[in-house]
């Protein structure tokens, strides 16, 4: 079996499962129980609740990682320093967690995305998406139970870039190519290959009369 590199300062809970040359840094932890496992497990004297929490060959973990119970990662993923994968999470191969990154619990990553925002709870990703901005689910009733109400989260498809500061709220579908701009506000669907930018103006990417409109990415095959 080809050389691991854990860190003598690296937690890996029991019903882990490393793959071949993964790297762990210190002080990261890899299978954390969470809450209502613990509560199940009669205040944490059994472990028996605790789902088994899946890293696929040749990935990296840095230093001051969290995965909970259950995430399953691909191989060849990169996980920087201070990111947090939440309990039943999947990560599709080659991506890339910056540095950071808050993915929550039951979320669906694609294969070579770059993640360096906030993922909501049951988020969905497509492959080769990047996002930087925040993908929130919404929550209307703020007095409800915080473990007994599931809220609708967005659905990102493929080669969709999401930059820094944008929010995109609720059960909302982000087509495929496209280009949501810093700061931006999206709340309702978009279409494939728009631009947008502000509160819900969507414009049609080749419409744009900035040097956006002859990038690469509009010619990225699905």
């Amino acid at each position: 079996m080809a050389h691991r590199r854990i860190h003598k300062l690296t937690f890996v809970s029991k019903n882990s499962r490393l793959g071949k040359s993964v790297s762990i840094g210190p002080f990261s932890v890899v299978g954390l129980p969470t809450r209502s496992s613990i509560l199940k497990a009669n205040g944490g004297k059994k472990d028996t609740c605790i789902l088994p929490t899946l890293i696929g060959d040749r990935t990296i973990i840095s230093s001051n990682v969290t995965i909970e119970e259950g995430v399953k990662i691909g191989k060849d993923v990169v996980i920087e320093s201070g990111a947090v994968i939440e309990k039943g999470s999947i990560i599709g191969a080659g991506s890339f967690v910056v540095h950071g990154a808050r993915i929550l619990a039951n979320v669906h990553i694609g294969k070579k995305c770059v993640i360096g925002g906030l993922v909501a709870d049951r988020t969905i990703i497509g492959d080769h998406s990047r996002v930087f901005g925040n993908l929130i689910h919404r929550q209307d009733n703020p007095t409800s139970s915080w473990d007994g109400t599931t809220e609708e989260s967005p659905t990102i498809d493929e080669h969709v870039f999401i930059s820094f500061g944008a929010q995109v709220i609720g059960n909302v579908r982000i087509g495929h190519h496209t280009y949501v701009c810093a700061n931006a506000v999206v709340t309702m669907d978009v279409q494939p290959y728009q631009i947008v930018v502000g509160i819900n103006r969507f414009i049609q990417h080749s419409k744009w009369k900035g040097r956006l409109r002859h990038s690469k990415f509009w010619k990225e095959q699905i």
